[in-house]
């Protein structure tokens, strides 16, 4: 006779599973509705930033604006559309696990290695912006009014 192995009972949430079986179905389709949402606006921010050749930031503490042109710009938008994939990722990880329901771990560990490596890309593309804007800035000499 052979033993029967019980089945471990794993708590899904500990390990970041909050897919299907632990939220139900609204939830998902809300979830990856404001995914899609925030990828598209961040998507048509970088739009904005091309046609009009820069990017703009105030701050919050004082009254300088911060204007990305030229290379850091660029870099900007890259890291925009790393962001972009980023958010947009989960919308398509739903959809192909949907589709394949067998091949579904594959799938999902597919798919967070792009999420790690979109999420790295963006960090790292968002530090080379500010460190090139920096390194433009001591270059450029000031203007005395």
């Amino acid at each position: 006779m052979s033993k029967k192995r019980k089945k471990k009972n794993i708590d899904r949430t500990k390990y970041g599973d909050y897919t299907d079986s632990s939220l139900n179905s609204d939830d998902v389709s809300i979830h990856k509705f404001i995914y899609g949402l925030i990828s598209l606006f961040i998507f048509i921010y970088c739009l904005i930033g091309l046609i009009n050749g820069e990017f703009t930031f105030s701050s919050r503490r004082s009254y300088r604006v911060m204007h990305l042109t030229g290379i850091p710009m660029v870099i900007f938008i890259l890291a925009f559309l790393l962001l972009t994939i980023g958010f947009f990722i989960p919308v398509l990880e739903y959809k192909s696990r949907k589709h394949n329901f067998h091949n579904r771990n594959q799938i999902s560990k597919h798919f967070r290695g792009i999420k790690k490596w979109a999420k790295y890309l963006t960090w790292t593309c968002f530090i080379l912006s500010f460190v090139t804007y920096f390194l433009k800035l001591l270059n450029t000499p000031q203007q005395h009014l």
